[in-house]
């Protein structure tokens, strides 16, 4: 880490480069789990076209950067979904992660203050990650479209949060 880290809202035109950062990240940890449809299915997921049309719908997104570059993002659907987060290698373990997720999880009580959990559909290989978050395992794991995920969800009412 170069200098210091900055949290914000996407802007418009950093599709792209929010898409190179998670495709960097898929490919190295994700995608050796991954039948060829599960790729093509998640590659066409993060098109940056298709990340502005979510964005434009029921999805918002929050970057890290650092020195204008982005590290790390965390997309929301509905304001109670993990949709997408990842974080650059180089950048993990520096508490960028947990930032990032605490921005977005204020963010969605915020628009609900009566919301009660936040689900994720967590890869394989992110389970553990979003275990020390807090998040519980809900059912098993599941492949849909050649997609691996584990349905997980977090509790926004116990008090050992």
């Amino acid at each position: 880490m170069e200098g210091c880290i900055l949290y914000r809202a996407i802007k418009d035109g950093e599709e792209i480069e929010v898409f190179n950062i998670i495709r960097k990240a898929f490919n190295e940890f994700i995608s050796p789990e991954y039948s060829d449809e599960g790729i093509d299915e998640f590659m066409k997921y993060i098109e940056p076209s298709n990340i502005a049309n979510r964005l434009k719908k029921n999805h918002f997104m929050v970057v890290a950067t650092d020195q204008n570059n982005i590290v790390g993002i965390i997309e929301v659907r509905n304001y109670s979904h993990i949709s997408l987060y990842f974080v650059d290698k180089s950048y993990q373990g520096h508490g960028i992660g947990r930032e990032l997720y605490e921005i977005s999880i204020e963010r969605c009580k915020m628009r609900n203050q009566n919301l009660e959990k936040i689900t994720v559909n967590s890869s394989p290989y992110a389970a553990n990650i979003y275990k020390k978050l807090g998040f519980k395992q809900v059912d098993s794991e599941n492949t849909i479209h050649g997609i691996r995920f584990i349905p997980m969800e977090l509790d926004l009412l116990k008090k050992d949060r």
